[in-house]
């Protein structure tokens, strides 16, 4: 009797295991995920402040750069 409650213990252990694997790897996609947004978004924002005349060609093309880390 006891050998087969050790037996159920260990799956448990590796249950809760993989659980808490799963969790941490959700959540650094989630996290990986959220960067890509905010850089899309940044350049949505600036996409649509261009379009509405807020800022002018040489602004927009200036600010895209810094946006992908490639300064002019």
């Amino acid at each position: 009797m006891m050998g087969w409650m050790a037996g159920g213990m260990v799956f448990w252990w590796f249950a809760a295991a993989a659980v808490v694997v799963l969790l941490v790897v959700g959540a650094s996609v989630a996290v990986a995920g959220r960067r890509d947004d905010e850089v899309g978004s940044a350049h949505d924002v600036l996409a649509e402040r261009f379009a509405r005349g807020e800022i002018d060609e040489e602004e927009y093309r200036r600010r895209t750069a810094v946006l992908r880390d490639d300064p002019e």
